[in-house]
């Protein structure tokens, strides 16, 4: 069966878009009316809601232990606020995938795998807008196999279980309120898979092996866990669509690649590529809504195998637009949304807005209701360091030698930076936090070389430098020298952190990078004064950093 949603997208087939607004059965209007009127144009809608919402029948507190009905109110009225799913999900549609997130052998409440009451709760909401419609809860688990599934060659660790059984999902089969609606479960380890292109190309891979189940279908719902991220920050419903790709062409782990040891690529999933990967994934395969978990979540790790601790909030976020969800899911637990790389990303590529400015919240209000995550640790991967500037002006190399005792190559009070122009470069994107000038500048050697890029602030206030280098390093902010080291060290993230102050509104900042032999990079962060070393790192809040008027260019990326 080929649904509408293969007519609208994925590189292979004709581009369809169906609307519809039809009002489910048994369900009444959704607030979609009321929140478009209320929402300007370009904004994304994110419903939120508490378990102490105001609007709930039976709430509780937030720190209380939900029954099934409880999670089931909470799931309506965050769909609801989210714009309804009666005027998404076309009416004609034949088959709506549930993607989950069952990575470990886990049972319901421990923080690690997606709540099977959340996903009940979807599936009678889906039930009622479309009656009929085959519902599919779909996994590609790389940690677990079940029993009657065809026999592979795996890692040593994977276990053959039924994690579908363990975390209640099993059981949803014979659910009595569920009876006559279409339902089954799909390991998308095995399913039938077609190759496909990124639009307008791909991050880390322009084309990807996915299921058919995930491209067919005619509306795609992620359904993640919340959890923090020792690489990437946070697990949403972005990183939820990592459990998509087949382990029969990736593996068991999905990085390994499959048959093991025969050459196959297995999906780049180390820390320099991963943000890349993922928005390559949701770009292929285009989730049509989310819907967040976020009753038992997971702060410090994203399991407490890896020292990962479980924290009730008894919240549930949705949305029509992932990267909303996720930008907003960022701020629940005290992170900066423009300190995920793979939103920064998605957002870039047009798939969804990750600024918060233009994301309205709807329901439980955020600053109200929003807490902090511990952090990844700062030894466990780059997931507890916030997003660096990555966009620079450049001007040089210049020989070492030209330089004078006091002196600079360029006016730093007044550096007249026009891209492109009086010896500075075009603006130039950089895929990681190390700004690579020995690969950009093809292994130069005894040099300097002077980046340039301007950063608003919505008010004046005392911030952090976060910095790191090889070698030695100045920067300027405004003209004024606030940063100087000299000599060689392993680049770390950061390397120092120095007190500094910014102006509201529009700022500059000029760093020199000085070079001898060997690796050539940098890293620049405006952060957050914080003492506490389990939150720190975040980007300053409403900080923007951004280039004069004039191109962009990418520096190229270890794309496969």
């Amino acid at each position: 069966m080929m649904g509408s949603r293969g007519c609208r997208l994925h590189g292979w087939v004709l581009v369809m878009i169906c609307l519809t607004t039809t009002v489910g059965f048994d369900e009444e209007p959704g607030l979609v009316d009321g929140v478009s009127a209320a929402t300007r144009p370009g904004l994304s809608v994110v419903g939120l809601i508490r378990s102490d919402f105001e609007g709930l029948a039976n709430p509780a507190p937030p720190d209380a232990t939900l029954t099934e009905a409880q999670v089931a109110a909470m799931v309506r009225h965050a769909v609801d606020m989210a714009g309804g799913l009666a005027y998404r999900i076309p009416q004609d549609a034949e088959w709506v995938v549930i993607k989950v997130n069952i990575v470990e052998l886990r049972e319901q409440g421990s923080g690690v795998i997606t709540d099977w009451r959340v996903v009940k709760a979807l599936i009678q909401i889906v039930a009622e807008t479309v009656p009929g419609v085959r519902i599919t809860i779909a996994e590609g688990p790389a940690e677990w196999i079940p029993p009657d599934s065809p026999e592979v060659q795996v890692r040593a660790d994977v276990e053959r279980a039924d994690g579908f059984a363990i975390a209640g999902y099993r059981q949803l089969l014979q659910d009595p309120d569920l009876k006559g609606i279409h339902l089954d479960i799909l390991d998308l380890n095995f399913d039938e898979v077609a190759e496909v292109s990124v639009p307008d190309g791909g991050y880390a891979r322009d084309k990807w092996t996915l299921p058919l189940a995930i491209l067919e279908n005619d509306f795609l719902i992620t359904v993640p866990v919340l959890k923090v991220h020792n690489q990437i920050n946070m697990t949403n419903a972005m990183k939820n669509f990592i459990g998509v790709f087949p382990g029969m062409v990736y593996g068991w782990p999905k990085l390994a690649g499959y048959p093991p040891r025969s050459g196959n690529p297995g999906i780049p999933h180390n820390t320099e590529i991963i943000d890349e990967t993922i928005a390559d994934v949701i770009a292929a395969t285009e989730p049509d809504f989310a819907l967040v978990d976020a009753i038992m979540c997971m702060e410090r790790a994203k399991t407490d195998k890896f020292g990962g601790h479980p924290r009730r909030l008894n919240m549930i976020v949705a949305s029509a637009d992932v990267v909303a969800a996720d930008a907003i899911s960022a701020q629940l637990i005290g992170m900066n949304p423009a300190d995920l790389e793979y939103l920064t990303l998605a957002s870039h590529k047009g798939l969804g807005q990750s600024d918060p400015r233009m994301i309205k919240v709807k329901g439980s209000p955020l600053a109200q209701v929003a807490v902090r995550f511990e952090k990844a640790s700062k030894d466990d991967g780059a997931g507890h360091y916030g997003q660096g500037n990555r966009t620079w002006l450049l001007q040089g190399p210049f020989d070492k030698e030209q330089l004078q005792a006091g002196e600079e190559l360029i006016d730093i009070t007044n550096p007249a930076v026009h891209a492109g122009q009086d010896g500075w470069s075009a603006g130039v994107y950089f895929h990681d936090d190390r700004i690579d000038l020995d690969k950009h500048f093809d292994d130069p050697a005894e040099c300097v070389v002077y980046a340039y890029a301007q950063f608003e602030a919505v008010k004046a206030q005392s911030a952090e430098l976060w910095l790191g280098s090889d070698e030695g390093m100045k920067v300027w902010i405004n003209g004024a020298l606030v940063y100087e080291y000299e000599g060689r060290r392993r680049h770390r993230l950061p390397n120092d952190r120095k007190p500094v102050q910014i102006h509201a509104g529009s700022n500059t900042v000029v760093v020199r990078a000085e070079q001898n032999r060997g690796g050539y990079d940098f890293s620049l962060n405006i952060c957050e004064p914080e003492t506490d070393p389990r939150y720190d790192g975040n980007r300053v809040a409403g900080l923007l950093f951004s280039l004069p008027a004039g191109p962009i260019q990418e520096q190229e990326h270890n794309h496969e």
